[in-house]
């Protein structure tokens, strides 16, 4: 198996260009503009629609992938009837949301053993020393990226729990009467 870390693929990338660059994430809020204007000069219109493009941040795409996952799950299990995906990934989120006044991070989850997480994070800080050193060394570096791992191994790094979402009588019932 090939290694897929950012250093594995830029080695790679090198064998057959001379102008592989890496980008650091850390030191952007947005990598659109980054790649647009800086990494394809003559990409002008692109740079420019890139800049006046707002952006909303407020959510990411993963909250609305854990109501579809929760509603592909409860299909699997035979409870949709033949619902349509999107309408019963909405119709959950609409319930989790403003009928229960929670949200996709209130649902139990399941996140990675503490094995997992110590490879992980030694991967990335490994990666981040290597690929960007002068940034590692700065508060935003090695710093930041620990205290951004503590928060992201019990969200971002973890899934909602299908399986005992789907145990709860309440989401049956709800799946098997929409």
């Amino acid at each position: 198996m090939k290694a897929v870390h950012t250093r594995a693929v830029a080695e790679r990338y090198l064998k057959h260009f001379q102008d592989v660059a890496i980008f650091n994430m850390h030191e952007s809020k947005r990598m659109d503009i980054w790649f647009f204007c800086g990494s394809l000069p003559e990409a002008n219109a692109t740079c420019e629609a890139m800049k006046s493009r707002k952006v909303n941040n407020q959510r990411g795409a993963s909250v609305d992938l854990d109501y579809r996952r929760l509603v592909f799950a409860a299909q699997e299990r035979g409870m949709l009837g033949g619902k349509d995906i999107s309408f019963a990934a909405n119709a959950a989120q609409h319930r989790q949301e403003n009928i229960l006044n929670q949200t996709a991070f209130d649902f139990p989850k399941e996140c990675l053993s503490n094995a997992d997480l110590q490879t992980l994070l030694q991967v990335s800080l490994d990666e981040e020393e290597h690929n960007v050193p002068s940034f590692f060394q700065t508060p935003d570096g090695e710093e930041k990226l620990r205290l951004d791992f503590d928060i992201a191994s019990n969200t971002t790094l973890c899934s909602i729990n299908v399986d005992k979402i789907l145990m709860s009588p309440s989401w049956v019932d709800f799946f098997q009467t929409l």
